[in-house]
């Protein structure tokens, strides 16, 4: 989702409520931080392993503090393929080796992270 605001409003803004600079700024930094972590992930050269890292990220388990972990993810095969840039063959295979590991559970349009910490380690492991 995007929205515009322009400058003159954000300076009225700013001029009742100083914190809001603050607050755009961390928003900005919290955009840059995401768009690393995805350049990261699409660098990871096993496949399997950037599916994982991809539902880590999509879930935020890794981030429980923040009060956004999901460990019920709305996505399907086809768009958590997309997101890890392979076939929807391959991302559905994948994801039958990690329902056998017992890392998740897979349901019509949602996958269940069931053991976060394993998935974690397999997907950012150097092994």
């Amino acid at each position: 989702m995007l929205m515009m605001v322009p400058a003159p409003s954000l300076q009225q803004i700013g001029e009742r409520d100083p914190d809001m600079f603050r607050r755009l700024g961390d928003l900005a930094n919290q955009g840059f931080d995401v768009a690393v972590r995805v350049a990261a992930e699409s660098l990871i050269p096993v496949s399997s392993r950037r599916i994982a890292a991809v539902l880590i990220r999509v879930s935020a388990v890794d981030a429980p503090d923040t009060g956004l972990a999901q460990p019920n993810v709305m996505i399907s095969q086809g768009q958590l393929a997309e997101m890890s840039n392979v076939s929807r063959n391959l991302a559905s295979s994948t994801l039958s080796h990690f329902r056998a590991a017992g890392w998740i559970e897979t349901h019509y349009n949602r996958i269940r992270i069931i053991d976060a910490p394993a998935l974690a380690g397999f997907a950012y492991s150097d092994n």
